[in-house]
């Protein structure tokens, strides 16, 4: 299933994404919330597709929190990259983990 088991599988509960984007009628396909981390300047998703994505989800009745971190580029959050920015990373997993504690239910 990959990247779209957050479409096809009904025990998922909270979908994290960071730097990627889907657009179309797979949004609507599941109604978890999703929760992205996205680059400033990235060669690979713009701001207009990052925009499209957030509204996807939203026209899809999708919960989405959406943050876009400055002064970063496609892999920060990625150590082991030349573009790793520590500062936007921690709090990208910061965020990341409140979210699932929020979302995930126990047991």
């Amino acid at each position: 299933m990959g990247h779209l088991a957050p479409t096809k599988d009904d025990r998922v509960d909270a979908t994290i994404v960071y730097y990627g984007t889907w657009t179309g009628s797979v949004l609507g396909q599941a109604k978890v919330p999703v929760l992205g981390h996205f680059a400033e300047d990235d060669p690979y998703e713009s701001a207009e597709t990052v925009a499209e994505f957030e509204q996807g989800l939203r026209d899809a009745g999708r919960e989405a929190a959406i943050h876009r971190y400055p002064g970063t580029g496609h892999w920060f959050a990625e150590p082991s990259r030349d573009v790793y920015r520590p500062e936007a990373a921690r709090l990208a997993f910061g965020r990341t983990t409140a979210f699932l504690k929020g979302k995930l239910s126990a047991g």
